[in-house]
């Protein structure tokens, strides 16, 4: 009698493993800060100009979804390097700053990688590396925006974030590291 509970037991524990232990992997748009995650910030409920409009985190997990989510710019992702899976974006406020953060799943971290290589999302800026995020960062100041961009890529995410109208100051610069790091910081 021992025995066969005992072989009941195991099996039941092998098909738990066997599916990943009974629970499922987040979705890229889990990963998204929600008010309160990250001290300072907050979600910015205003819709954005699109349509359809939308306010708060939002996350696409098709190809539709997605071009109207970063007005048809998904060709990268998904023709170009391929492998998406998923994406998500919000906008984000503190104080007197508000910053756009879009997060990229892709199914390899070589291909999240791959991303963050091409010229057409890295252009022909000059870029500053920043060392401690991710599994390489960088991040550049367009005088012409007056905007901080900066990129990462963690594992199989590819990571952009845009603080626009910032100037190109110390504490800006340093207020959208340090949030882009503790964005980094809740990737896998």
């Amino acid at each position: 009698m021992r025995t066969v509970a005992l072989f009941v037991a195991l099996g039941f524990a092998l098909s738990l493993a066997a599916c990943g232990g009974g629970s499922s992997a987040k979705k890229v748009g889990e990963y998204m800060p929600k008010t309160g995650d990250i001290t300072g910030w907050e979600v910015d409920l205003t819709p954005w100009a699109q349509n359809p409009p939308a306010g708060g985190i939002a996350a696409a997990y098709t190809r539709a979804e997605a071009e109207i989510l970063i007005d048809g710019h998904i060709t990268i992702f998904v023709d170009d390097v391929g492998g998406w899976v998923g994406m998500a974006m919000a906008y984000y406020k503190n104080s007197d700053k508000t910053t756009d953060l879009q997060i990229y799943e892709m199914s390899k971290p070589e291909q999240a990688q791959s991303v963050y290589n091409n010229t057409s999302i890295k252009g022909l800026a000059t870029w500053e590396d920043i060392s401690g995020l991710g599994d390489a960062a960088r991040r550049r100041f367009n005088a012409a925006s007056e905007a901080w961009l900066l990129h990462a890529v963690k594992g199989k995410y590819f990571v952009e974030i845009d603080l626009g109208k910032t100037g190109n100051d110390d504490p800006g610069k340093q207020l959208i590291t340090d949030f882009f790091g503790s964005v980094l910081n809740r990737l896998p």
